[in-house]
């Protein structure tokens, strides 16, 4: 009966080199024995493998190659670009089906333990001589059992990556999608003189829209918005039912996100930290008084009167972010529209009127509409040629 030959495990920090060979080309003439069509210094989606192997059932194989001498073996940075790789590929392409770390050196314990960790075959000096001489099996070199703790930290690292990954594209989506409504609102203002948005689109709500606009957050019946300092909204006026009937709260409406026609408090407004709202008292700050009263320029001219408001929350703060003006008659038939939407920011309130900041021009420099190009008056608020509002 014939003896098993017997290897003796080299522990030398060197290993037989075949003259003319490189790791590479002995991996790949080993592939082939084994039924792989196999190619060398590989490129699949611009990852280059040292050595991949595809065979006709399907089966195929990754190979990283480190002729590496030195007895210092090899590390965990390169077992881990190498694991990259596989990771990328697999959750691409969901291939290769096995992967092999090959050295002609040793491994150091951290090195060997992420591959066995990984599902990755470390092949050292000694292995590929044995695999060489067919004396093993690649399914021979066991792959270390994992623990089931192991197992599932592992699961648990991958679930926080792509919760994490998740989160950061629904953030960027969302910031994305503001900017974009915030853009296409400065826009319309600039220059559609009657510019509406779909509820279901925009990052603003309209006044008059008030009582079919959803309020998250709120606890009660939204009623109105308390307006001191014009154009921030201070505080949201609201109604609760109990014992004793209704009462009317009002309190400050803190970080708000206005989207998709919904109006919500982020940090809630809650009927045990309101304060009770005397409209005798106050009811002159209510946004709904601040509608049909007179808009004029600097120079006294009557423009119209306010008939809308339109409401928004940039960076989470609530408020009026432009108005909406129905024309004196006279002004109708120059400007061809009846009424005109201005940015909040231009407008200041006193004395139970509204006035427009029209811009005006340094002394001597000639002003041109931005819309047809015709030289303006100084502190004109519209064209005399097309017409367009100018503020």
């Amino acid at each position: 009966m014939s003896e098993t030959p017997q290897f003796e495990r080299n522990t030398s920090t060197s290993y037989a080199i075949r003259p003319g060979t490189t790791l590479e080309g002995r991996l790949s003439a080993y592939l082939e024995r084994l039924g792989y069509h196999a190619t060398m210094h590989y490129i699949r989606h611009e990852h280059e493998i040292d050595v991949w192997g595809e065979r006709d059932d399907g089966q195929t194989i990754a190979v990283e190659c480190k002729e590496y001498y030195s007895g210092e073996g090899i590390s965990l940075p390169l077992v881990r670009d190498f694991f990259a790789k596989v990771h990328d590929l697999r959750e691409l392409e969901g291939v290769p089906t096995k992967a092999m770390f090959v050295t002609i050196g040793t491994f150091n314990e951290t090195a060997r333990e992420y591959l066995d960790r990984r599902g990755i075959i470390a092949v050292d000096g000694d292995d590929l001589v044995l695999l060489e001489k067919d004396v093993k099996k690649i399914d021979e070199i066991v792959i270390s059992e994992r623990k089931p703790q192991d197992t599932l930290i592992l699961q648990l690292r991958d679930e926080v990556r792509r919760l994490r990954r998740e989160l950061e594209r629904r953030v960027e989506i969302a910031d994305l999608s503001s900017q974009l409504e915030d853009l296409r609102v400065r826009l319309d203002m600039a220059t559609l003189p009657t510019f509406f948005h779909p509820a279901s689109l925009s990052t603003h709500v309209w006044y008059s829209d008030r009582f079919a606009t959803p309020f998250v957050g709120l606890q009660g019946r939204f009623k109105d918005f308390f307006v001191v300092d014009f154009p921030i909204v201070q505080k949201v006026v609201f109604t609760t039912s109990g014992f004793w009937g209704e009462k009317q709260k009002m309190a400050a409406p803190g970080q708000t996100r206005v989207e998709q026609g919904q109006v919500t408090f982020i940090e809630g407004i809650r009927e045990d930290v309101a304060e009770t709202y005397y409209h005798e008292t106050v009811g002159g700050y209510a946004l709904n008084s601040y509608l049909n009263r007179a808009v004029y320029t600097l120079d006294g001219t009557r423009l119209g009167e306010v008939t809308d408001f339109c409401l928004g929350a940039p960076k989470g703060l609530l408020r009026i972010q432009a108005v909406m003006i129905r024309l004196e008659e006279r002004l109708r038939s120059d400007v061809k529209e009846e009424t005109i939407v201005i940015p909040a920011d231009r407008l200041i309130f006193e004395r139970d009127c509204f006035k427009l900041l029209a811009t005006l021009s340094p002394r001597g420099i000639p002003l041109t509409c931005k819309f047809c190009g015709a030289r303006i008056k100084q502190g004109a608020i519209f064209c005399d040629r097309c017409g367009r509002s100018l503020v």
